[in-house]
């Protein structure tokens, strides 16, 4: 985050190519309006933000996967489920395909849905105009956010990316090879409070 550099893969430019195209889709199924929505920071814990692909109505928002390497294939969802167990989606026990709530998306969508304080995700996969979309909606759990996500992130941020923001040692070359004191968490969350009452 702090040292990024433009990325540019053809799942990325094929995801930017047709988001538009899939949120058009949905709209016409559905018969929902989407909005476009920025940053949002987490109102309770400043240091977190979300950027939702779209937000809809007051309560709910969407997340949009273009599925790239199922176009390169021609495959749809149910082929990806039979034939690649490393895919983001399942049959659950009633047959219905559904988003691994031990995936990485999940935890974005988790994340999405609790620093924006919204009820529900839309989870939206394209793969072209050729074959259907795929829509999970997906609730809020918020005892998954305070006790798997939410310690987990405050610790990155303490222990990981306010160091770094201080020390610059990843990019000065230099290993971490020590848990830094106490007196550095302090700085940071001094730091971060002085931050955030427009102190500095």
């Amino acid at each position: 985050m702090l040292y990024s550099k433009s990325l540019s893969t053809p799942a990325i430019e094929y995801g930017k190519r047709f988001e538009d195209v899939c949120r058009k889709s949905f709209e016409e199924e559905t018969g929902l309006l989407v909005n476009m929505i920025g940053l949002c920071p987490d109102v309770e814990h400043g240091f977190l933000g979300a950027s939702p692909d779209r937000l809809i109505g007051e309560d709910e928002l969407i997340e949009i996967k273009c599925a790239y390497s199922l176009h390169l294939k021609n495959q749809d969802i149910h082929d990806a489920i039979r034939d690649n167990k490393q895919f983001y989606l399942k049959y659950n026990d009633v047959g219905q395909a559904v988003l691994k709530t031990h995936h990485n998306y999940y935890y974005q969508v988790q994340g999405l849905l609790n620093v924006t304080r919204r009820k529900s995700c839309y989870f939206v996969v394209y793969v072209d105009d050729e074959k259907p979309l795929f829509i999970q909606k997906i609730d809020r759990d918020e005892n998954f956010w305070k006790t798997i996500m939410l310690p987990g992130l405050k610790t990155f941020y303490m222990g990981c990316f306010l160091p770094e923001v201080l020390q610059h040692s990843i990019h000065r070359g230099i290993e971490y090879d020590y848990i830094p004191p106490v007196s550095v968490y302090l700085f940071c969350i001094l730091l971060f409070v002085f931050i955030n009452l427009d102190c500095f």
